[in-house]
């Protein structure tokens, strides 16, 4: 793998030259190439000459000939290849400097050997980086100060991204390297034969083609259920998984009821040799690398592959259209040589686990699902294991296969979108009101939590954010009308559900809300009967449920406070009335849930006498990355919230809403420093207003519009809660 100095300083001028001296090259060898055929091969088929030295002559002279026809097409074999290979250094170099980017704007900056370090603001980089304390290959954070929360985030992120982008440049050198030797040739080779290559994309197909051919022999051999076979097996697909030749080839060849049989067969291996834990993790990456190769081929674009690939969904999914007629292999029993029976879903939810796949592919797999589960499994519960098999697959298996459907829809926010978008949001309501999510896997969830419902959650924040909950290299996505219509409709029916909430939902719509922060500020923070970009009853009572989960909470606050640090810097009016009670309006709105959850929970210990807040964090690409200023701000900010919140907590939470909001607390305070930090004189319009006077009288609007806030929260719903005045 190239180093990120490599690749970042990498110059092209040799490429290049040789570039251009394979293109004169080419065109040298076509003109030699047209007068061999169009001369002395003309010439020898027109000339009368016959006998046996006439046919030896008239056989080199067509081979002489041809082999003109083959180098040219060597040539242009070797120009493409490294034309191609140009192209993509060019733009894997171009990703690099976007990720230098946006460390800048986290307030980082990438070392030349490719590690994080927080810069000083004057510009030059601190002692600490200088001294190099970090061990080589680990993050440096050597900086004036300790790294924030988010700027820790930002470090693991951007190091993710720039590792992915090295990876594919030296998959892309690897192959490119690959092809110019099937293109020349070895010792014992001619080395004037056809090459059958034309650049990068057809030497990935023949490689994919060809390892996909190895892989199926390992297979059908039976190869595979040795460790050694398995081990060889993983290998192919490790190295091909992104390449969707590869995985069409193998998914065409072993059809949809053969991958399902295959895969059905390999997890029932632990049952049957039980095997050691080396063999296991081997059969879960296998699994994994199947998934990735498997959702690369059901995205491919690729005119001849997409029908192949549309075949095999097909005969996956069957009629969507009349699920009722046919289901595909949805339902098809699977059973392995123990005797354990799968059904086709439970196969597939293995399998789609891991990797992304095509919007469409989903949406369709899932609608087949949904009615499986809604009409069939009720009566029957088709998805409960059979007594005693439970610990036959491992930790690792979801008998629920909603579970892997939505861990894929997260997996996939395009997919995510477009499913619960369906029939206005139908599959929103019946997942999360019209299902039982059972335990099925309970002896598998660290924490008791059902992870159905965990996957649900993080599928609903990739369908209405654009973004995977999962990839700590996801960027923050700018919002369209299907993710707000999704956003929406989570609000609506979570909200709905009240108290009945699952708690494994909270931090998902947590998540949610957080991502729409400026969505959520002008609802929350609008004091008017205007209209809202979202339904304020319905953000109310949904900050309430997220206020029961300390960790929740958390979250949401902590969103918003990069929301309130913008607008603060953004706020030209000199007027306190203005911004200022807007931010307090929206302050009072959410912390009105709090007050709520209070009551609802006032007897878990989680929350009374226990300081259950921590540092300051961030999920991935939760909030888009603040500038270092703002993000300064949030930390000043941040650091007064959980001191105030803990401070509460500790004191037993019994004072009024009036105290609350009072002179003692220090966020608001930041919150209304902040904004005099950007004011600090009054306009001119108010004459004979000190200094003093002026920050009291700010200080003043910021609370006033926080409890004007928390009023407006609790009209929405009704509950005024244990803290009311």
């Amino acid at each position: 793998m190239p180093t990120y100095e490599e690749l970042s300083q990498l110059t092209f001028a040799n490429l290049d030259a040789a570039i251009g001296d394979w293109e004169r090259t080419v065109r040298d060898l076509d003109d030699l190439a047209g007068e061999a055929g169009e001369g002395m091969q003309a010439k020898a088929a027109e000339a009368d000459w016959a006998g046996e030295t006439a046919d030896v002559s008239r056989e080199f002279i067509n081979l002489t000939s041809t082999r003109f026809s083959y180098a040219h097409d060597q040539a242009v074999a070797i120009h493409g290849v490294l034309r191609d290979l140009a192209e993509a250094l060019r733009r894997y170099q171009g990703e690099l400097q976007g990720i230098e980017d946006d460390a800048r704007a986290a307030g980082l900056r990438v070392r030349a050997d490719g590690r994080l370090i927080v810069a000083e603001p004057a510009g030059p980089y601190s002692p600490e980086y200088l001294d190099g304390l970090n061990a080589p290959g680990e993050p440096l954070l050597g900086t004036p100060g300790q790294p924030t929360g988010q700027q820790l985030e930002a470090v693991e992120a951007l190091a993710a991204r720039i590792e992915e982008v090295l990876a594919r440049a030296a998959e892309t050198d690897e192959t490119a390297g690959r092809a110019l030797r099937d293109i020349v040739g070895g010792r014992h080779r001619d080395h004037f034969a056809p090459p059958g290559i034309t650049g990068l994309d057809d030497a990935a197909r023949r490689q994919g083609e060809a390892d996909a051919r190895a892989a199926l022999a390992l297979i059908e051999s039976g190869d595979y259920e040795t460790e050694e076979g398995l081990s060889a097996l993983n290998d192919l697909l490790d190295a091909q998984k992104d390449n969707e030749y590869f995985g069409v080839y193998l998914a065409d060849h072993l059809g949809a009821e053969g991958t399902l049989r295959f895969w059905a067969g390999l997890r029932d291996l632990e049952s049957v040799y039980q095997p050691g834990e080396s063999f296991q993790e081997l059969l879960l990456s296998t699994r994994d690398n199947l998934g990735v190769a498997l959702g690369t081929a059901t995205g491919t674009e690729n005119d001849r592959l997409r029908p192949r690939m549309e075949t095999w969904m097909a005969d996956l999914i069957g009629d969507v259209d009349h699920p009722e007629d046919d289901i595909g292999l949805g339902m098809t029993r699977f059973v392995g040589d123990s005797g354990l029976a799968l059904y086709g879903f439970q196969v597939m939810g293995d399998i789609l686990s891991h990797g992304e796949y095509d919007p469409g592919f989903l949406a369709r797999y899932g609608h087949q699902l949904v009615y499986a589960d809604r009409e069939l499994v009720p009566e029957t519960r088709l998805w409960s294991p059979a007594s005693g098999m439970h610990h036959i697959i491992g930790t690792d298996f979801h008998f629920d296969p909603m579970t892997g459907f939505l861990t894929a829809l997260s997996n996939s926010p395009d997919g995510a979108t477009e499913f619960f978008n369906a029939s206005d949001g139908a599959n929103v309501t019946y997942l999360l009101t019209g299902r039982e999510h059972l335990d099925y896997d309970a002896e598998v969830s660290p924490d008791g939590s059902r992870l159905s419902l965990d996957a649900l959650g993080d599928a609903l924040t990739a369908a209405a954010t654009g973004m995977n909950p999962h990839d700590p290299t996801a960027e923050f996505a700018e919002h369209d009308a299907e993710h707000l219509a999704v956003a929406r409709k989570v609000l609506e029916v979570e909200s709905g559900l009240e108290n009945r909430l699952p708690a494994e939902l909270r931090d998902s719509a947590a998540t949610m809300l957080g991502n729409y922060r400026s969505e959520v500020y002008e609802t929350a923070g609008n004091s008017s009967d205007n209209a809202t970009p979202l339904d304020p009853r319905h953000l109310s009572t949904l900050s309430t449920q997220i206020a029961r989960s300390p960790e929740a909470y958390q979250i949401l606050q902590q969103s918003m406070m990069v929301e309130y640090a913008e607008q603060i810097q953004a706020d030209t009016s000199g007027n306190p009335d203005f911004t200022l009670t807007t931010i307090g309006n929206s302050v009072g709105f959410l912390e009105h849930g709090r007050f709520v959850a209070l009551d609802i929970d006032k007897n878990n210990p989680q929350w009374v006498g226990q300081n259950v807040y921590n540092t300051a964090g961030y999920l991935a690409g939760e909030i888009p990355v603040a500038g270092p200023h703002i993000q300064n701000l949030v930390d000043q900010l941040s650091n007064r919230w959980l001191a105030h919140e803990n401070q509460v907590i500790e004191q037993g939470l019994q004072e009024s809403r009036v105290d609350y909001y009072g002179e003692e607390n220090n966020y608001l305070n930041e919150l209304a420093n902040q904004w005099l930090r950007m004011n600090p004189d009054p306009p001119e319009y108010m004459t004979g207003v000190n200094g003093h006077q002026w920050g009291d009288r700010v200080h003043e609007a910021l609370r006033s519009g926080t409890n004007d806030g928390q009023i407006a929260a609790a009209g929405q719903t009704g509950e005024q809660g244990a803290f009311s005045q």
